[in-house]
């Protein structure tokens, strides 16, 4: 249930947050961050609308209507409207409760790979992408009575993004460039993104991994992120810092 007013404030906070915006631009003006004016004022009204989280929830499901072991809650329109949303109640741990989970026996190892499979077969397949996958939003529980076999629950459907077939398949590009340490292959398929020069702090994004371990050729574990330590922070730091010095500042408003 969605709290009296809420809707009502909403135009203010927008205007709050430009408002914080300009003044920082005035005060940085190497630091461009009206894209997160620009990013905000579509997306929290639409996030307001539980008539379009319920759009959204039926079309997840539907998505997921051949996977067993994904679930999406049940709505119930004729008791919902634009302020209601009722749903199925469904029960699990939260994905980031691993001693829970572990002790219900499940597979953590199953269970974070069908995570990942979940939001592979959004992103590439479908174009449709939960927006806010954090550990609250995903609950995991035991598949049925099976043996240790995992079952997610996907919640919380207010936003998704849409993304278009060229940036799916310039993102595809890209991971397959990182995996292979295809250098090339890397700039043209950022640059396919709109990120510019800027590449490796791209890639150093995406990976969690400094440049220099991105570039190393035939090392199948250089992307584990196992092993990563403070210096691995330290060098991905100072490598956007470098690129904040010369704007090397991106954003992909457009996919």
């Amino acid at each position: 249930m969605q709290h009296r007013g809420l809707r009502e404030s909403a135009p203010g906070d927008i205007e709050a947050c430009a408002l914080a915006v300009r003044a920082v631009s005035l005060l940085f003006p190497a630091f461009r961050l009206s894209w997160l004016v620009d990013e905000i004022a579509p997306a929290l009204p639409r996030e307001l609308d539980f008539c379009l989280e319920r759009a959204n929830c039926v079309r997840c499901a539907t998505h997921f209507k051949g996977w067993a072991d994904v679930v999406v809650p049940e709505v119930f329109p004729a008791q919902s409207s634009s302020r209601v949303l009722t749903m199925s109640f469904e029960e699990g741990f939260s994905a980031a409760d691993a001693q829970s989970i572990e002790a219900a026996g499940i597979d953590t190892a199953a269970a974070a790979k069908l995570i990942g499979a979940a939001w592979l077969e959004q992103t590439y397949r479908h174009g449709f992408v939960h927006c806010d996958p954090h550990a609250g939003n995903v609950l995991v529980r035991r598949f049925n009575n099976s043996n240790g076999r995992p079952q997610i629950v996907l919640l919380d459907h207010g936003l998704y993004r849409e993304l278009n077939p060229d940036f799916r398949v310039a993102f595809a590009a890209i991971w397959r460039a990182i995996i292979l340490a295809d250098l090339p292959g890397i700039e043209l398929a950022a640059k396919r993104l709109g990120v510019g020069d800027s590449y490796p702090l791209f890639a150093a994004i995406l990976t969690q991994r400094p440049w220099d371990d991105i570039a190393k050729k035939n090392d199948l574990g250089r992307l584990s992120t196992a092993g990563r330590g403070a210096a691995d922070e330290v060098m991905i730091r100072a490598h956007a810092q470098r690129c904040a010095h010369t704007r090397y500042f991106y954003h992909l408003s457009d996919v």
